[in-house]
This record gives C-alpha cells, sequence and structure tokens, in this order.
C-alpha cells in the first residue's frame, strides 16, 4: 500500500510552501501573491476580499527551499516541458526527448511527472507497475534504464485506475516532496513534465526551483491555431514567472508515409505555425517533429521510439532538439543567463554571432501555411560549445600531466564511456584547520579501469543533511566541483584512477555525492550509479566501523558460511545511522591461495627445505604472481555487498600478515630471507599500496634476475616497465608516519597512520607487519617517530579526547606460553621427523619451514615470550602519552578470529577510578568478519586462560566477561550468571526489517547453535565487527537521530540504564572479581548494555564518553548476516594536574 496517499500527514501535503492561507476569492491578475511581503498592504489589495486573510498570512521565503536547494545540487541542468493546451503530445515528447538524452552512456537523466491528476509518464516509459523503494536517502526514482530515472505520483497509487482528487495545496506538497525528498543524486538533466495550463503545479515547480536555478522551458505546441492560442497564454507566463524560454517545438507537424515516404497534412499550420509564433515572439524554433503512428504504439508498450524505429523522421527531428537544448544548457553559463520571453533574442543572437553564417540559430525562415519542412533533409550540424563538466567558473583540480616511469600503453580507447574494472573505493585520508572555524575533509576515490582511457573526472557535491529534519542545512559552499583524475600505475591489462578531494566540514551532519563520468562495469555492461557517504559536523566526531580478517582461509567452505554475510548487516546499520570511517585492522583479503592453487604450488611442494629456501624468484613467476595478486584482489573487491560498502564508507586500512600471505614476516628468518619470500612480499606490497592506500607502487618489484634486483629505484628493472606507466611524482601525503630504513623481508618502509576523526577523537595505525620479524614487531626509531608526532598533534589540540590505536592483533590477551613451550619442546621433534619422512601429521606442521602450524600465529601475538619486552615498552609510552595529555587511548585488535574486550587498568591498591585511570586502556578485540571462528573448544580453552595478568606493579590486565549469553538466544533466556544484568536481545531486527521484530535467522528448524561453553563470557567464537561512536550527542549540533535539544538520545525504557555519574563507581575494590565491570560504562555489559544496538547515544561516560557495539553474527546460515549486540561504553580521561605525576613521584 502506497504510505503517501493512506498516510497524508507523514508527508505533510496540507503544508507545502508554508501554511498557504485560505483565500475568499480568487487572487487578481495584478496581486503580489498570499506570501509576498507586501500581501495585503499593497495598493492593488484595497477592496480585495482576500485582504485580511493575506495580511495577516505568515511571510518570506519558503523555509524548505534551501533543502531543496541542497538535494538538487547535483542536478546540472533542469528544463521544462510547458503547453498550455492539453493533448499537443507534451508528455509523449517528454518521454522521447528523455530517451534521446539517455542514449548518451556520459548522461545521467531525470523525468519527473508533475501531472498528479493525469500521470501517463510512468506508462509511457514501461514502468508503470513499479512502486517506489525507500532508502536512507529517501525516496529512490524508478530507474528505466541504468542512467534514465523516473519519479511520479502513478508509483504510489494502491491501483493504477485510482484517480487523484486533490486541491492544489496537496499536489504543491507532493512536487515539493518529488524535488526534496527523492534522491535524485547527480543528474546531467532533470527534465520536469507538466500538466496543461499555468496552474499550481506550474507556480510550485517555478517557486521551489527558483533558488536552484531552471535552465529553461521548451513549449510543446501543434501546428493549428487553436493550440497555439493557449501556447501565447503559457509564454506569458512564462514571461511573468520569469521563466527562460529556451524555444518551442511543433509537435504532430505533418504526417511522413513509412512506407511511400509522402507528405500528408493532418493539422494544418493556418497562422503560419510553431515556425511563425517563434520568428513574432523572438525565441528559438527547435524543431518539427511529424506524426507517426509507431509513436504511439511504444508509448502504450513502454518502448523507446528512438530505440525501435530510429529511421523514422520523428526520431531524426527529436534527436535534433536534443543537440540543441545540450548545447543551449551547457551554454547557459558561458552566455549569462536566459531571459524569458523576448529576452531569448539576445540568446539567439549570442549564439548566432558565435556560430557564424549559416547556422541553426541564424533567423529561421517562414514555413508557408500548407507546406512542412521535411526534417529528413534538414539537418544541420547542432549548436555546440566546448563543455566542461559544470559550465563556467568550476575549479579543476588534480588535471595535468602524469609524471612517471615508462610509457605505458599508447594507444587511446575508442570505447564509449569508461571500462572499469572494479572501484569505486572510497578512501579516507586526514582533517586539516582542525582548529579552524572551518576545518576540511580529505579523502580519495580509486578506481581500475582497462587500459589506454581518456583522463576521467570525478563531480563532488553536496546531497543535503543526513538529518531530514535539520534545521539549517544551509552549506557553506553549494556548488559542485569537479576533480581530476590522477594515473597511478597502467599496464596492458589495466589502470588505476586515483582522484584526490577535499570538502569543507558543515555544522550539521552532511551527505555527499560523488560522480564519476561514463563509469560503466565491464562486467555487468552497465553505468554506474553516483554515490553518497556522510561527513560528521564540526563538532562531532565520527562514527567508526572496525574490521578485520575479511576473507577466508584456504580449505574452507564458503558456501557453508554464506560468504562475506556480515556485510550486509553492515550496510543495513549504515542505512539506518551511517559510517563516517570503516577502519581495516589488517587482512582485508587473504592471499593464501597463492601456494595452494596459485603460481607458488610447485614451489610449496618441493620437500628439500634447503632447495625451497634456494629456489629462485625470477621474472616469470614475479609476473605469474603479480597476476594472482591482482586478481585475486578484484575479485573480492568486485563482490557485493563488500563492494557496495567500500564506495560509500571512507576506509583507513592497514594490513597483515593474510594481506601478503599466512604467517608472513613470522617463519624463521632464515626461510623469511629466502627469495620467493622477499619477492612475493614486494609483489602483495605493490597491490596493497593501490587497491587499500590509492598510491603509487615502487616502480619495480624484486625478482633475482634483475640487475640489483629490481627492488630499488637505483636498480631498476627494464623488463617490468616495459608498457608499463608507474606514477613518479606523487607526494606522501601528512597523514603518513615512514619508517626511516626498509622492512628486514619487504623491500619498502613502513607506512604508519596519523588522522583525526572529527572533532574530539585521533586515530593512529601502527604498521605491525612490514618490520615485524619474529623477535621485532617495528623497529625502535619507528616508535619514536610514532610517538614523536602524537605528543605534537595533541600539545596542539587540547579538543582531542580519545586516541584509536590500531595494533592488528590484540594487545590484552590470554597468554598461551603453555602452549608455545609444548610446541617448541623436544618431544615434537621426532613428530616433525617422521612429518618430513613420510608426512606423518601432515595437517599439524606448515608447508614453508617445517614447524607446527600454529607457532606462527601464537609468535604474531604481543603476547609471545618473544615479544614480551617490547610490548611492555610501547604500553609504558601509552600511559605516559595518556597521562601528559588526558587522552583515553582505545586499542583495536584482530587476527584471532574471536571477540573479546581486554582492557588494562591500575591496579586496585592505587584507587584510581577510571575516569582518572590514565592506566586504564580497552582493547577492541573484533575479528573475523569473514573468515570462520576457532572450534568452540579453542574459545573455551582461551577463555579458562583468563586470568588477571600483571604488566608491572601498577597495571592490571584481564578480559572483560561482556558475553553474558550467546547470540540470538535472548527471549526467555536467563542471564548465565556473569553478574551483567538481565537477558535481552539486541538483535538489528529494527535495522533490518523494520517492524521491531528480531530476524529469522538459524537453521531450516530456526534453532541457533551455541557459541561457547555456559562457564565462557569472555571470548567469543563468531564473525563479528564493531560499532564505536560517542556517547552523547554534540551539544552544537543535531546528529542523524538526535532530537533538536542537546540532551542524549533517550534510551528505551526496555534497556537497564547504566548510571550517568562517575560517582556511581568508586576506586577498585581489591578483592572484586576485575573481569567483571569495574565502571559505570561497563555495567550491564553485553546484551543489556543501551550501547548494545549499536544506534542509541547512551549518554554515559561524561560529556565525552565513547559508545562500544560489538556486532556477533547469530547464525553463519543466514545470508543476510544478522547479527546479535554486546555493549560497553569507555569514559573520557580526565587527569587533572594533581595527577599528571602520579606514579613518577608519589
Amino acid at each position: 500500500m502506497a504510505p503517501y496517499l493512506e498516510e497524508p500527514t507523514q508527508v505533510d501535503l496540507d503544508a507545502p510552501l508554508k501554511v498557504a492561507p485560505k483565500l475568499l476569492a480568487p487572487e487578481p491578475e495584478h496581486c503580489p501573491g498570499p506570501e509576498s511581503q507586501q500581501a495585503g498592504t499593497a495598493d492593488s489589495c484595497a477592496g480585495c476580499p482576500n485582504q485580511k486573510i493575506c495580511a495577516s498570512a505568515p511571510k518570506g521565503p519558503d523555509p524548505e527551499i534551501p533543502l531543496i536547494t541542497a538535494r538538487l545540487a547535483a542536478v546540472k541542468h533542469k528544463v521544462l516541458v510547458l503547453s498550455g493546451k492539453g493533448g499537443v503530445g507534451k508528455s509523449t515528447f517528454s518521454s522521447m526527448l528523455a530517451h534521446g538524452f539517455a542514449s548518451n552512456p556520459d548522461y545521467t537523466i531525470g523525468l519527473m511527472d508533475t501531472d498528479i491528476c493525469g500521470p501517463s509518464i510512468p506508462k509511457m516509459m514501461g514502468v508503470e507497475d513499479e512502486t517506489i523503494h525507500m532508502t536512507g536517502d529517501g525516496m529512490e526514482p524508478v530507474w528505466v534504464t541504468d542512467n534514465l530515472g523516473v519519479m511520479s505520483i502513478q508509483f504510489m497509487l494502491p491501483n493504477r485506475d485510482d484517480a487523484v482528487i486533490w486541491r492544489g495545496p496537496k499536489k504543491n506538497g507532493l512536487i515539493k516532496k518529488f524535488l526534496m525528498d527523492v534522491n535524485w543524486g547527480a543528474l546531467d538533466f532533470l527534465i520536469v513534465d507538466t500538466p496543461p495550463g499555468t496552474s499550481d503545479e506550474h507556480l510550485s515547480v517555478n517557486s521551489f526551483l527558483k533558488a536552484s536555478g531552471v535552465d529553461g522551458a521548451v513549449l510543446v505546441t501543434t501546428p493549428q491555431e487553436v493550440a497555439l492560442l493557449d501556447v501565447r497564454k503559457e509564454l506569458d507566463f512564462c514571461r511573468k514567472a520569469k521563466i527562460p524560454v529556451l524555444g518551442i517545438v511543433e509537435n504532430m507537424s505533418g504526417f511522413v508515409c513509412p512506407g511511400c515516404r509522402h507528405e500528408s497534412q493532418i493539422f494544418r499550420a493556418s497562422t503560419g505555425g510553431a515556425g511563425r509564433l517563434a520568428a513574432d515572439e523572438g525565441i528559438p524554433f527547435l524543431g518539427a517533429v511529424p506524426l507517426d503512428p509507431r509513436i504511439g504504439m511504444a508509448c502504450d508498450y513502454g518502448e523507446s521510439f528512438l530505440e525501435a524505429c530510429p529511421e523514422s523522421p520523428a526520431c531524426a527531428a527529436i534527436r535534433e532538439v536534443r543537440a540543441d537544448l545540450s548545447g543551449m544548457c551547457v551554454s547557459s553559463s558561458r552566455l549569462g543567463s536566459l531571459d524569458g520571453g523576448r529576452g531569448g533574442v539576445d540568446y539567439v543572437q549570442k549564439a548566432c554571432a558565435e556560430q557564424g553564417p549559416g547556422s541553426k540559430f541564424q533567423a529561421h525562415e517562414f514555413v508557408a501555411p500548407g507546406s512542412i519542412a521535411d526534417v529528413t533533409h534538414n539537418l544541420r550540424p547542432p549548436f555546440s560549445v566546448p563543455r566542461t563538466s559544470h559550465g563556467a567558473n568550476v575549479p579543476q583540480s588534480g588535471v595535468g600531466e602524469h609524471q612517471g616511469m615508462g610509457n605505458g600503453i599508447t594507444a587511446v580507447s575508442s570505447s564509449e564511456g569508461l571500462e572499469t574494472i572494479v572501484g569505486p573505493l572510497l578512501n579516507y585520508r586526514r582533517m586539516s584547520g582542525q582548529k579552524s572555524e572551518q576545518p576540511i575533509w580529505h579523502g580519495s576515490v580509486l578506481i581500475v579501469t582497462k587500459p589506454s582511457q581518456h583522463t576521467p573526472s570525478l563531480t563532488l557535491a553536496p546531497a543535503g543533511a543526513v538529518d531530514a529534519n535539520e534545521a539549517n542545512a544551509q552549506f557553506s559552499r553549494s556548488e559542485s566541483r569537479t576533480f581530476g583524475g590522477e594515473k597511478l600505475y597502467e599496464d596492458a591489462d589495466k589502470a588505476f584512477w586515483r582522484f584526490m578531494f577535499d570538502l569543507p566540514f558543515q555544522s550539521f551532519e552532511s551527505r555527499w555525492q560523488y560522480d564519476i563520468r561514463g563509469l560503466r562495469d565491464i562486467n555487468k555492461d552497465m553505468v554506474a550509479k553516483p554515490q553518497h557517504f556522510a561527513v560528521p559536523s564540526i563538532a562531532q566526531s565520527m562514527r567508526i566501523m572496525f574490521h578485520s580478517c575479511n576473507g577466508f582461509s584456504v580449505g574452507t567452505d564458503v558456501d557453508a558460511w554464506s560468504g562475506p554475510a556480515l556485510w550486509n548487516d553492515v550496510l543495513r546499520y549504515h542505512n539506518e545511522k551511517p559510517f563516517h570511517v570503516m577502519i581495516g585492522g589488517g587482512d582485508q583479503i587473504y592471499n593464501d591461495g597463492v601456494r595452494v592453487d596459485g603460481p607458488l604450488k610447485a614451489w610449496t611442494a618441493i620437500g628439500n627445505p634447503h632447495k625451497r629456501r634456494e629456489y629462485p624468484f625470477g621474472e616469470q613467476m614475479r609476473a605469474d604472481c603479480d597476476e594472482y595478486y591482482y586478481n585475486n584482489y578484484v575479485k573480492w573487491y568486485g563482490q557485493k555487498p563488500f563492494s557496495t560498502a567500500n564506495g560509500q564508507i571512507p576506509q583507513l586500512n592497514i594490513w597483515d600478515d593474510h594481506d601478503i600471505i599466512d604467517g608472513f614476516g613470522s617463519y624463521t628468518d632464515r626461510f623469511m630471507r629466502c627469495a620467493v619470500f622477499r619477492g612475493i612480499g614486494g609483489v602483495a606490497h605493490k597491490y596493497y599500496m593501490l587497491f587499500q592506500h590509492h598510491l603509487p607502487p615502487p616502480k619495480t618489484t624484486f625478482t633475482t634476475d634483475a640487475p640489483g634486483g629490481g627492488a630499488r629505484d637505483n636498480a631498476l628493472d627494464p623488463v617490468q616497465l616495459k608498457n608499463t606507466f608507474v606514477m613518479a611524482n606523487d607526494h606522501d601525503d601528512p597523514s603518513y608516519l615512514i619508517g626511516g630504513k626498509p622492512g628486514p623481508y619487504v623491500e619498502e618502509r613502513s607506512r604508519s597512520l596519523y588522522c583525526q576523526l572529527g572533532k574530539h577523537i585521533a586515530f593512529c595505525g601502527i604498521d605491525a607487519r612490514t618490520e615485524r620479524t619474529r623477535h621485532q614487531i617495528n623497529y625502535p626509531e619507528t616508535y619514536k617517530l610514532i610517538f614523536d608526532r602524537l605528543t605534537k598533534e595533541f600539545s596542539e589540540n587540547p579538543d582531542i579526547k580519545h586516541l584509536v590505536l590500531l595494533l592488528g592483533v590484540p594487545i590484552a590477551y590470554p597468554r598461551l606460553q603453555w602452549l608455545e613451550n609444548i610446541f617448541q619442546s623436544p618431544i615434537v621433534a621426532p613428530i616433525k621427523l617422521l612429518n618430513k619422512r613420510f608426512g606423518f601429521a601432515g595437517g599439524l606442521f606448515n608447508k614453508f619451514d617445517g614447524n607446527i602450524d600454529l607457532l606462527d600465529d601464537l609468535d604474531d601475538h604481543y603476547t609471545a615470550r618473544q615479544h614480551k619486552k617490547e610490548r611492555r615498552e610501547l604500553l609504558h609510552m601509552l600511559q605516559k602519552l595518556s597521562q601528559q595529555h588526558s587522552v583515553r587511548v582505545t586499542i583495536l585488535g584482530g587476527d584471532v578470529h574471536l571477540g573479546a574486550i581486554g582492557r588494562f587498568y591500575s591496579n586496585p591498591k592505587l584507587a584510581l577510578p577510571a575516569e582518572r585511570d590514565f592506566r586504564y586502556m580497552p582493547n577492541i578485540i573484533s575479528s573475523a568478519i569473514t573468515n570462520k571462528p576457532p572450534p568452540q573448544a579453542v574459545a573455551n580453552l582461551l577463555a579458562r586462560r583468563n586470568k588477571i595478568h600483571h604488566l608491572d606493579h601498577d597495571t592490571d590486565e584481564t578480559l572483560l566477561e561482556i558475553f553474558d549469553r550467546d547470540p540470538g538466544k535472548g527471549d526467555n533466556v536467563k542471564a548465565n550468571g556473569n553478574g551483567n544484568g538481565v537477558a535481552r536481545s539486541a538483535t538489528n531486527g529494527l535495522a533490518a526489517n523494520g517492524d521491531g521484530h528480531a530476524p529469522d535467522v538459524g537453521d531450516a528448524k530456526g534453532k541457533v547453535d551455541s557459541k561457547t561453553s555456559a562457564a565462557n563470557h569472555a571470548t567469543m567464537p563468531s564473525r563479528n565487527y564493531a560499532i564505536i561512536a560517542e556517547s552523547n550527542p554534540s551539544p552544537t549540533t543535531r546528529t542523524s537521530s538526535s532530537s533538536a535539544s542537546a540532551a542524549p538520545t533517550p534510551i528505551p525504557s526496555a534497556l537497564p540504564q547504566a548510571p550517568t555519574s562517575d560517582s556511581a563507581f568508586p576506586p577498585l575494590d581489591r578483592k572484586s572479581n576485575h573481569r567483571k565491570p569495574i565502571h559505570a560504562g561497563e555495567q550491564h555489559a553485553g546484551t543489556a548494555h543501551p550501547a548494545a544496538s549499536g544506534l542509541l547515544a547512551t549518554g554515559l561516560c561524561g560529556p565525552f564518553g565513547l559508545d562500544v557495539s560489538l556486532r556477533v553474527e547469530i547464525s553463519n546460515s543466514d545470508r543476510e548476516g544478522h547479527t546479535d549486540g554486546y555493549g560497553f561504553s569507555v569514559p573520557a580521561l580526565e587527569v587533572g594536574d594533581g595527577y599528571r605525576e602520579f606514579g613518577e613521584r608519589w
């Protein structure tokens, strides 16, 4: 059922412009208008029955006009199709004109049907049975083709034959909805088909579009005088309404027989027809469209007449009109605004002067009555001008020569559109001007295309406020901008293009749209639609989505795990309340298959470890590995729903071992230094730089048969540069912290990240893979580089209250040294010998260095024995940083395929409340979003090892027992005794289903399997991701879910509300169980916590607290990936001057 007709109060149809006054009598001809500032007081109002009503009516502009202007900011040209007379084929002409424009794959067209009482456009376009689809961005147009969208009231009617009996105010209200609430996106042309006459619909469209600009109107008529009479009235209306007139079209202008080509005059032009009218009024005559009986058939069957009958003279005429309008609209910015009525003469004269004698826009010859121009023989070159994306004065950024190594492919593609292999991929890079009144958001977009493409461009435009009820959604910069593409890399098979762009933060949470002209997916042969993303307000911090392990290990039954199903859940939450950034904690892709079904298969099968170490990595193996890694990236990054998230949620990524190959960096040093591992390290780094960071790769990578290895600029491999281009003039972004020397196995320097995520959150991602060895994670010089930068940033910006630190692997995690001791003990040696000689226990040992396969994973952990000293020093540096700058550190970690929450905190003997405790650092462990978890027994074993460990005399650590129950088992299930409160479902059924009911997940019988033992509340072996957001709405702006007040978003009464004062949790009791909650934000941690939903701001932990929701998959057989939520909140840190020397001098 159509909600817009069943519940008119939802669309506010009774209050279109403000509150239209109810008049006692029709408005006189010289009425200033009931909404004018002079209404009721002007001289012409004297004696009018409406005078008192108008004088008391609200004055001033419609407050929703800015919202319409913002929504249509990315619509380049708006054309009205008018006719004072009904039955002249105006809607038919509009539909054919839309199809004509859409025949250019580089154009995106919108067609809006404002004929409320007689909508016919859906029938003509073949979409009359479609209904409106609602998204987080509003109503979606009904897409006839990939680049032609339609909106009409027909889509809202319960039955297609229902009559719409509405007065003017309701019509005006619906037209406003079409302009303000429809997600038109970036359009080249919006064609507005209007009903006959000069009444409410015409006035509404004109008033609503006036601020955003209308290119003009096309008048449609037939040749006979009875039609021209009403067209003259329409022309007078355009003059009075100040609507530019682009020209007039004579429809049904004679009949050319499709068989014999004989001309017949059906409607005789007794007074000269549209040609004479155009000459008399000084407006362009755009052309004559002859009758063709097949037009009516095409409209009845909803087909494009231009495609069905391209040889028809009517098609030729429509194409000519389309070309003229395209040239006129594109030229309007360059030639100045068009005036209505006779003002059009100025435009015609300018056009004629530019085009010279003989152009189409020279004075029209009068067509004598009784004759008709043969349009098949009168086609002239269309009026054309040099075109930019947005007309005059559009800033062009990043366009220029691409400087680099190699020549690439010199031929230029002749294909239409931009042949895209994968993309777009959206990255967030940093913000600048943090302390100014207008900070700037910086980002980039990457696409991968076929080689030899023309340099593409990206158009960025504001797309309105995230909150549709935002009262002040005026963008500081409302015009669209164009950014040129930069070629990062090109070879014979592909080209990587980057678009660097920036935008100003607004006083409200804003939505932005980007569009890459002509982007065409070669796999689907369809034009890509514009993409949208959200940016927080100046006063907000970013809403963060964190994930890791986004791929499947070798041998996993992908179908049994429903593929990357949790990305469906991510998108559902993003549509409910948009994420501003998506942090990839490592293993964004799994490249382990290179040794199973890829070019390393034969090398891996070599039984002799010495021969494997000495095996060369020549050019052919490098090329094969290069092809494998590239194809794997294309396959994974092009797979939905992951690919959809890539284009809508800005990413920040740090790599880990699976981005290269499982265990890279943690095998024995002599094995890691072999040629093959050095070679695949270089190839993996190449595509990591391109796909995940949008950076040019090294010029060449390591091979054993290149001069000098080919891995340094002073030892380039000419073979790799053949028919290849690599950008060489790129400048390092200030968000990167680049290591001082190359890694031991990857021939490149580490790249850590620092950037600010909105007002109060800073982010640092440590590259813990490039410099890693079995005994070291990062060089000491790299730690100094990172902490020097953090100190500088925190000293200069006291608004920063939180540091989100990405380490890749957990740092607060149960110890497994007893397992390491077993794997490295002498008792394993005989088994290892049997494995080498006879393949005994083959699944226990890896194929690389012959050690136990799990050992490299254990060596990866910060809690591994050999990393103990480095771990302690890192935590002490973080504690000192936190103490000196009063910044709360929250650590992100993945890799282990389990969900958990670890935390460090001061020893209870120090009596420090969490709000003052600079040692309190939660470690959010979220892994994996895609890969399968370990067996339940492993998770239970780790939970049993969840001791309270002592980092030093003053610092304790343990896992929080946050898992009060298994996911999806919240109904009628008692809490399992962890003291966190009542059990309650925090599934995202509301977000997924919209009806408040939990989603239908589980097996065929609806049964949800248990994930852990009843005693395990600390580790969760189920796929998951995390949501991190501010716990309090900004006091100076409204968020996507906040009310107009500055109060926190109310928490449903069904949820227990944790105390909000610091005094609710005094300093820790030394005898209490610290695996349980230790401060107010952890009370009721789990599904009963207010933050568990991932959508509501809890208001906990003071004005700068953070809410955390760990979203855990309910059932791996659910292909929609529904999750259950486990929440807690993190307090900001208020050290105070009295605590800055705590632990040092007292």
